[in-house]
């Protein structure tokens, strides 16, 4: 039995004045940007109209292109590629952020059923109003495992902690299943309980939240961006419903900056202008400072030079007024607004002082925050070769070579492809050529968005 043509996606193809071609081109570009290889052409676009199905992940990519063209949100449905999702669909799709973290982290934690989650496709979804941080729900259980409820909250504030540490040692492929079974199987059961008192489930929830938005910095640095677009989602949701302002506009800063990284530029304005609205009222001079530093990137990005160099003022002199304890979100290191200020600068033309920002901000890194110095070294080798030093930014090439084995991390695989492509030109040099044929081997190891530094 021949099947049904597919007339939504038809109908589709002509609002968005788009041919077979062109979207199997655009298709291509967005997987590419999401870390994955497509060689679509406008045969497969006729077998699609046809009503033959690609994956469930092929289908977003084509609504994500349509959304964009028409200007309204199209979904994977609304094209006819794709009936209700399975499996891991209905838990990304579901609605209450507990159900959807805990179903996320439960398949996170299963060697076999993680696969389909890391596949899961980065989606253009509405932008929500800017709102204030919602009460906390009712209430919920008193103890777990053992632990009176101020004991067990404060031991999953030190075990995200010591995560988010070894991430910056290590990279974000590192022990970052060992946290979302964490999450499962610690901080899910203080979620769903009984408890007797609303404070004990409020700071289970902030504690949710902030584990949700490290596994969402840690999934985008291993380029699985639909799954970190769904934590950092989770993320923000359940701040909202603690009450706790500060790391959900975090989260909603993180969105929006892995939104310009996709190419999603109107998606990452709105965002960003969302998580500034949302922190009115904020006295963390740390959180701001933070929120500023992603809006001169995002501005800068957009070619909008007036603003970004203002955002990183105001970021500085939000951060000189910074006060608090230090942690993963209640500070904003000295070294990381640097970084940020630095890749602002080379953005926008001015790799002389992109350069000095970045080699204060090396100064200033702790030497076992190896990601963030490798990360550096590749910004500062990318500045230096901008301004004709080639001598100086091989020294940068190779401290970034001497880092990278040390890092699971497929972002500090893809900034080496960048690196060995803007040196290229300068091959013919001895010493380039040597670092290209000592970085051609990393090239091949398996590895990746916001740099998170």
């Amino acid at each position: 039995m021949p099947k049904p043509r597919n007339d939504k996606l038809r109908a589709l193809l002509s609002e968005a004045e788009l041919s077979g071609t062109a979207l199997a081109h655009r298709v291509n570009r967005l997987a590419a940007a999401q870390g994955h290889t497509t060689r679509y052409d406008r045969t497969s676009v006729a077998h699609w109209v046809a009503g033959s199905q690609p994956r469930r992940d092929i289908a977003e990519l084509v609504a994500q292109v349509l959304t964009a063209r028409c200007r309204r949100l199209v979904t994977a449905e609304d094209t006819g590629l794709s009936a209700e999702p399975p499996g891991p669909g209905r838990i990304l799709q579901e609605r209450d952020p507990v159900t959807r973290l805990l179903g996320i982290c439960r398949m996170e934690a299963d060697a076999v059923r993680r696969v389909e989650i890391h596949q899961a496709p980065y989606r253009l979804v509405p932008v929500p109003s800017p709102r204030p941080a919602g009460a906390p729900r009712a209430s919920y259980r008193t103890g777990w495992n053992g632990l009176p409820p101020q004991r067990a909250e404060r031991a999953s504030g030190d075990v995200i902690q010591t995560v988010a540490d070894l991430s910056a040692q290590y990279g974000g492929a590192h022990a970052r299943t060992m946290l979302a079974a964490y999450v499962a199987d610690d901080i899910g059961p203080l979620l769903t309980g009984l408890v007797t008192s609303p404070g004990e489930h409020r700071a289970a929830l902030r504690r949710a939240s902030q584990a949700a938005c490290l596994l969402g910095r840690m999934s985008a640095d291993c380029r699985y961006e639909g799954l970190a677009q769904q934590y950092y989602s989770c993320s923000a949701d359940l701040a909202e419903t603690a009450g706790d302002q500060e790391t959900r506009v975090i989260a909603l800063r993180h969105m929006a900056v892995q939104a310009m990284a996709l190419g999603h530029n109107e998606q990452a304005e709105l965002r960003i202008r969302n998580a500034m609205q949302n922190a009115d009222g904020l006295g963390s001079g740390a959180v701001r400072s933070f929120l500023s530093s992603g809006q001169a990137v995002i501005n800068a990005n957009a070619g909008r030079s007036e603003d970004a160099l203002s955002d990183l003022r105001l970021a500085q002199e939000q951060h000189e007024r910074m006060k608090g304890p230090p942690g993963l979100f209640t500070s904003y290191s000295r070294a990381a607004l640097l970084y940020q200020q630095g890749r602002v600068l080379l953005t926008l033309g001015y790799p002389a002082d992109a350069a000095k920002a970045l080699e204060r901000s090396l100064d200033s890194r702790p030497r076992g925050q190896v990601r963030a110095r490798a990360l550096t070294h590749a910004q500062l080798a990318d500045a230096l070769l901008g301004l004709g030093h080639v001598d100086a930014a091989c020294r940068h090439w190779h401290g970034f070579l001497r880092l990278h084995p040390l890092v699971r991390s497929p972002l500090t695989l893809q900034t080496l492809t960048g690196l060995r492509t803007a040196f290229g030109p300068y091959r013919s040099i001895p010493k380039v050529a040597r670092l290209m044929e000592s970085s051609n081997s990393e090239v091949q190891c398996p590895g990746g968005g916001d740099h998170g530094v």
